[in-house]
């Protein structure tokens, strides 16, 4: 069995990672036949996708008001999928995240325990009980979400099922006040971590163009010089160092189907230049 394809893709808000998504689920429903799972706890910003659920080439199964995050994430990563699901997407790493924090916040808010460190609460008169999140409540989600991603990519290892992370920007600087730009987990600690977890790491940048026309979306596989050699921005796109033809340092207009097929060339390239050898 074929190894699925496994990919992250972070950018700001808008800058068309969900759009990314319906474009590859279109492509392997035309390659393969095979439909996309689409696990998300955000309600809005899927309207570009719509059509593709209407359609049946996107099933969507939303977190609901009441559920219980952590289970409902654990339960999408490990339950069998049915045969004729050939992409799954999480989108988005960064607001499970945040649905963890504002659940231990709340369970804080009712005094449970958890995590090592003291609990913060506080009662507003007329709201009751507030709870805030501590460090340790930080470290906890930070791991749970990467087990998460982990057990997720069983998926593709074992099923042959593409899986696609989304993830929202961090901007930011290190201990040393050099500039980052990254994927956004709980917080800065996995921002530099992140892109060692997934196989492939791209940016989605939003730019703007003249009034009255539509934004213009790029998709970013190197990393680029717009941090002024000031800082670092994460981008891996993991192309085979013996191809001939060089992974272009952008890809415009912002095109998965595009990244997949420059790779898949390069790969290609880089077996019959080592066969050309007699490796």
């Amino acid at each position: 069995m074929t190894m699925g394809r496994i990919l992250g893709l972070y950018g700001l808000s808008g800058s068309g990672k969900t759009t990314q998504g319906g474009e590859w689920a279109k492509m392997v429903k035309r390659t393969t036949g095979k439909r996309t799972l689409l696990f998300s706890p955000d309600f809005g910003g899927h309207a570009s996708i719509d059509p593709l659920v209407e359609r049946g080439i996107v099933e969507s199964r939303y977190y609901k008001e009441g559920d219980n995050p952590w289970v409902w994430l654990n339960d999408a990563v490990s339950n069998p999928l049915p045969d004729d699901v050939g992409l799954v997407i999480f989108d988005s790493f960064t607001s499970i995240g945040e649905h963890l924090l504002k659940h231990m916040a709340d369970e804080a808010a009712q005094g449970k325990q958890i995590g090592a460190m003291k609990i913060y609460r506080v009662n507003i008169a007329g709201l009751g009980n507030i709870g805030a999140n501590n460090e340790s409540q930080y470290g906890l989600g930070q791991t749970f979400l990467l087990d998460s991603l982990h057990k997720s990519t069983w998926l593709a290892d074992k099923h042959g099922v593409d899986l696609l992370w989304t993830f929202g920007e961090h901007q930011g600087t290190d201990p040393n006040r050099m500039a980052i730009i990254g994927p956004q987990g709980i917080g800065q600690a996995l921002t530099g971590r992140l892109p060692k977890e997934m196989r492939y790491i791209l940016r989605m940048v939003q730019q703007a163009t003249t009034p009255g026309e539509s934004p213009k979306h790029i998709l970013v596989t190197k990393a680029q010089d717009n941090l002024g050699g000031m800082g670092m921005c994460y981008v891996n796109a993991r192309y085979p160092l013996d191809a001939d033809t060089p992974m272009p340092a952008i890809i415009d207009p912002a095109s998965i189907p595009a990244f997949w097929e420059i790779t898949e060339a390069g790969q290609r390239e880089a077996v019959a230049k080592l066969e050309s050898e007699g490796l």
